[in-house]
């Protein structure tokens, strides 16, 4: 097949590049390179990929000197990749959109004329729904079945879950006696339900910690300093330790020291706030053997095996019950999980099926239709 990948701007692809979206799609276009498959990504100059290339900005957004208006660069950057597809238009079988944000393709999709599947690698909210309900032409492939249920309606396609690299992160059954918090560090915000929340949960595994006699590491990309300096600073201590750069908002821990972190802790904490669409650092953790404890949210329950890979809890206090038998979870029974469901093999091939699926509908249809 002839597949067309828009990658998201911010960082650029590559084995070693940050961020879990376009770590998905880096892992996603070499995979299908190595199925036989004409790839073509388009994206940054300073992406290493083993397909074709077609850059629309110098190097990745992180990498820019700072501008007046970040937004205008990042808006232009994407139009520019707009005006690139339209120049090949016709030159695809299908076009696979992981774009932040994801909105932008979709408008250029009745354009184009070659089937668009959008891969949606967040919250699943009603305002966007709402906007993806206007074009029912266009597939989206859900990385959750929770991401379906949440705005039921669009012309959906399998779940495909998000799968790694399980050999670059290796497995330990050696573990430290600290527990790990893994995540985008930034502002409280307001929910769709006008609740005030820390998404990814860190003020909960702090106190967590605390509550447990248990020592914790945090790594993560600090996208609001002076949420680090209010909320997470104080509490810093020989127990609770923040690894890293916290002025940096990309994140600075290069993949081997991610992989030591996640092999020494005895248990990776995910107290999330928000609809979770899927949870790339779960499985990471995983693969190297250290169990979850993550609240009820989004798609924790698909990703965490209750009792089996952790523990699936509902708040603070049985976070707190769950890290005092952590040891009852098999380390090998996590790394064994993500080898059946989680790996990069397995994703490719569900896109696979996705892609073929797309393209045998729009041969059924008659002449004009497609």
């Amino acid at each position: 097949m002839r597949i067309a990948l828009l990658a998201p701007l911010k960082r650029e692809l590559s084995a070693e590049t940050r961020g879990g979206r376009p770590r998905i799609v880096y892992n996603l276009a070499e995979g299908l390179v190595s199925r036989g498959h004409e790839v073509t990504v388009f994206g940054t100059g300073d992406s290493r990929i083993s397909g074709n290339l077609i850059p629309v900005i110098p190097k990745a957004l992180f990498h820019l000197p700072p501008v007046e208006n970040e937004f205008y660069r990042h808006l232009i950057g994407l139009c520019r990749m707009m005006e690139e597809l339209r120049k090949r238009k016709g030159k695809f079988d299908i076009i696979h959109n992981h774009l932040y944000p994801e909105v932008l393709a979709i408008l250029f999709a009745r354009e184009l004329g070659t089937p668009m599947l959008t891969t949606v690698h967040t919250q699943m909210t009603s305002e966007l729904g709402e906007f993806f309900s206007h074009y029912p032409e266009t597939h989206f492939a859900p990385i959750s079945n929770r991401q379906k249920e949440l705005y039921p309606g669009l012309n959906y396609t399998e779940t495909v879950y998000n799968g790694i690299d399980e050999r670059a992160f290796a497995f330990s059954g050696n573990p430290g006696t600290y527990l790990l918090f893994v995540g985008r560090i930034r502002e409280f915000f307001t929910n769709e339900g006008g609740e005030k929340i820390d998404p990814k949960g860190v003020t909960d595994a702090i106190r967590v910690a605390q509550k447990a006699g248990v020592p914790i590491k945090i790594v993560g990309n600090v996208e609001s300093y002076a949420f680090y300096e209010r909320e997470i600073a104080p509490h810093l201590s020989d127990t609770i330790q923040f690894i890293g750069n916290p002025k940096s908002a990309e994140g600075e821990l290069a993949l081997a020291e991610r992989v030591k972190l996640y092999q020494g802790a005895k248990a990776l904490l995910a107290p999330v706030h928000w609809e979770e669409p899927f949870g790339i650092v779960m499985i990471e953790a995983m693969s190297c053997g250290t169990p979850v404890i993550a609240y009820r949210r989004g798609a924790i329950p698909e990703v965490v095996e209750d009792g089996n890979t952790g523990f699936v809890v509902e708040d603070e206090q049985t976070m707190v019950a769950a890290a005092a038998k952590i040891e009852q979870i098999d380390r090998a029974a996590c790394r064994a999980v993500v080898e059946k469901r989680f790996t990069i093999d397995a994703m490719v091939s569900g896109y696979e099926a996705v892609y073929r699926k797309i393209l045998a509908s729009k041969a059924s249809l008659p002449a004009g239709q497609g």
